[in-house]
């Protein structure tokens, strides 16, 4: 696979998907989500066990009943079954990175 420039990606507008898978295996699946402001995946229940890490912009997660804000560098781990959810505060990008459950579909 080599290296990714994670920044470089996070910054790139060529892309036009909201989310940009760069690696799939049967362990795991790594994406990078781009959310304009205002812009959400709205809360729901995941069957995967999914990493967050802010690498851009300023956003809200949701986890369970409670929100959080997240800017560059915030991290949020959830396990699955558990209500999780992105709003987008200003121009945010997030590395998601889950186990490979089957039921992803973030770069769809």
């Amino acid at each position: 696979m080599g290296v990714v420039q994670l920044y470089n990606l996070a910054t790139e507008t060529t892309n036009a998907k909201p989310a940009q898978l760069f690696y799939d295996s049967l362990q795991m699946r790594v994406s990078l989500l781009k959310l304009a402001d205002g812009e959400q995946i709205p809360p729901h229940n995941g069957d995967c066990n999914v990493m967050l890490l802010a690498v851009s912009g300023k956003g809200l997660f949701t986890i369970g009943e409670e929100t959080v804000e997240a800017e560059e560098g915030s991290l949020l781990m959830i396990p699955a079954h558990v209500v999780r959810g992105i709003t987008s505060v200003k121009d945010f990008r997030v590395l998601c990175v889950t186990n490979n459950c089957g039921n992803c579909n973030l770069d769809k």
